[in-house]
């Protein structure tokens, strides 16, 4: 009975991998319903450092779909405060350094939110080469649309 309760809570809990490819197929994506469900599935999952992160930069995104310019910077001041609190936290950690790298690229300059890129750039480089392959991955696919990060510095330091 034991084996069968377990069983079923792995085939129904979500992985920190499954997470991780819906959470980088949503931020890649700039369909609003991708975006939508992918906020409802993080905000489903039990909180922890790494939900945090992709829920704020999820919001940061998502932001730019708002109608009103109100609702825009509310949204993105949301997810900003999600994501600084977990780089405040951990900042050492390349993942988030990476996300938030990725939407400082992307935000609108009248945001502010973009006094971080050679920092967080630096600890990328400097720490590419000890990220799961997944991850890597994910930074080459985006350094393909990047005016900051290239898939040239990455594989020198990978």
């Amino acid at each position: 009975m034991a084996t069968i309760l377990l069983c079923i809570l792995f085939i129904f809990i979500p992985s920190e991998q499954t997470h991780e490819a819906a959470f980088f197929n949503a931020l890649s994506s700039s369909d609003m319903q991708i975006l939508d469900d992918q906020i409802v599935q993080l905000k489903k999952s039990t909180s922890s450092a790494k939900i945090n992160a992709y829920l704020g930069t999820m919001l940061m995104k998502r932001s730019a779909f708002e109608n009103s310019i109100g609702d825009k910077i509310s949204m993105f001041k949301e997810g900003h405060k999600m994501l600084e609190e977990q780089i405040q936290a951990n900042p050492d950690n390349t993942e988030y350094r990476f996300l938030r790298l990725a939407v400082q690229e992307n935000a609108p300059s009248i945001l502010g939110y973009n006094s971080n890129i050679d920092e967080d750039k630096a600890l990328l480089l400097k720490n590419f080469k000890t990220l799961s392959s997944e991850l890597k991955t994910y930074i080459l696919n985006y350094s393909n649309v990047s005016t900051i990060l290239s898939s040239e510095e990455l594989k020198i330091n990978g």
